[in-house]
């Protein structure tokens, strides 16, 4: 009588299971398929023993889960997990509806990067100043640094704060503002591009949520360092001496100056009209800071001898300027030189400011020539660091070296 044939001798009889010839499962020739949702699933063995033991199993599974549960995947899993630990209490299938209407809604999913890459491009675009194009780029490129993959939808107004708060001690109070500031522009930015639904910083009260801003001293320059400056200026980097003027002398801010032109220069009238507006090709863009327009009538004389002196570098139709990374090698000289240990914060401007109103004890005059709407404020801001009026003279009367140089 022949001997029974057990599964093992026959397995490629059992639906299902078959021994595969090809060289690339001989490790693991025994195949075995399952079906599930319209799909079919193989998995392979080095036994038909093994895939026998398989298949009951996935056969046990199925009749008490149903053919959902061939779908099981280890890495759908851990993703599940992930987003389950950051839901919370929150239903995931909520959560996938609640994005299903923003989408709905027209909202565009950004990365924090690329918004912030597009945002920077937009302002490019606009062409504002390579200043104010730099201090963006190093804020908003900090605080993506921080939200890596994010979407920029996805972050709370709870996450935008502690992110800010974070930033202390390591900085002033000022440049946190400064942050908060910057930040809040691009995701105004993001808010109108429909990349949001609710805008978070919409919920943040600065002047509540904030540090309270805390106001340094008044640092300016002194007579041997203004003349240091504009010597530095005037022999290694002439053709920027308007622009070095327009701020020594007349105190205009220095975004300002990167869009002054020439022609606002009236030599023959001893005037400078500065405009609140100007067009540039088919835009009109803002020059001064309050956009309002603006005369100047009362320039020190000494601005008008360096535009006697240089009169090719105050006619350009846009003053040549210095980009920020020129300006920093102009500062770092004269810090190497140890003629300053840091440039003050707005050092032109602050300076001018004092040292007209120690030279003439005058806040209305003084606040004509800066511009500044309140003569009392002006005065409350500089009081602390006037001067004796013979310094306050001695650095208004600051002349061009007797031989002219050429500008290249």
């Amino acid at each position: 009588m022949a001997p029974r044939k057990t599964a093992t001798q026959q397995p490629h009889k059992t639906p299902g299971i078959r021994r595969l010839s090809d060289p690339r499962h001989y490790r693991a020739p025994w195949q075995l398929s399952i079906y599930h949702g319209g799909k079919k699933t193989r998995r392979y063995f080095a036994t038909a023993e093994e895939a026998q033991a398989a298949q009951k199993i996935a056969l046990r599974l199925q009749k008490r889960e149903g053919s959902k549960a061939f779908g099981y995947s280890r890495e759908a899993q851990v993703e599940y997990e992930e987003a389950k630990k950051l839901a919370g209490d929150t239903r995931l299938v909520s959560i996938v509806q609640e994005f299903a209407v923003r989408a709905a809604a027209g909202a565009e999913r950004r990365s924090v990067a690329a918004a912030v890459e597009q945002y920077i491009a937009a302002k490019v675009k606009l062409e504002r100043s390579e200043k104010h194009i730099s201090d963006l780029k190093d804020r908003l490129s900090t605080f993506a640094a921080s939200f890596p993959e994010r979407g920029i939808e996805s972050i709370s107004r709870n996450e935008l704060l502690d992110w800010l708060l974070g930033l202390a001690p390591q900085l002033s109070s000022r440049s946190i503002w400064n942050f908060f500031g910057a930040v809040a522009a691009l995701f105004s930015y993001a808010e109108k591009r429909d990349w949001l639904v609710i805008n978070p910083f919409r919920k943040i009260d600065p002047k509540s949520d904030l540090p309270k801003k805390t106001k340094g001293a008044v640092e300016i320059l002194t007579v041997n360092q203004g003349d240091a400056v504009m010597r530095e200026i005037e022999q290694n980097y002439p053709q920027f001496i308007g622009w070095a003027c327009i701020q020594y002398f007349l105190g205009i801010r220095a975004a300002e100056s990167e869009r002054f032109r020439g022609s606002w220069i009236r030599l023959d009238e001893k005037k400078i009209l500065v405009p609140g507006w100007q067009i540039e090709g088919k835009k009109k863009m803002g020059v001064t800071k309050t956009r309002n327009d603006w005369v100047i009538h009362d320039a020190p004389l000494a601005f008008w001898t360096w535009v006697k002196r240089y009169p090719e570098s105050f006619q350009a139709n846009r003053l040549a300027n210095p980009n920020w990374k020129v300006w920093g090698r102009i500062r770092d000289t004269l810090i190497n030189q140890k003629v300053l240990q840091k440039w003050p914060r707005n050092g032109f401007r602050a300076s001018i400011a004092t040292m007209h109103l120690s030279a003439f004890a005058n806040p209305g005059r003084t606040s004509l020539l800066l511009r500044h709407r309140n003569p009392e404020r002006l005065h409350a801001n500089y009081l602390a660091e006037l001067q004796p009026k013979h310094v306050g003279l001695a650095y208004l009367r600051l002349r061009p070296i007797k031989k002219k140089i050429r500008l290249t």
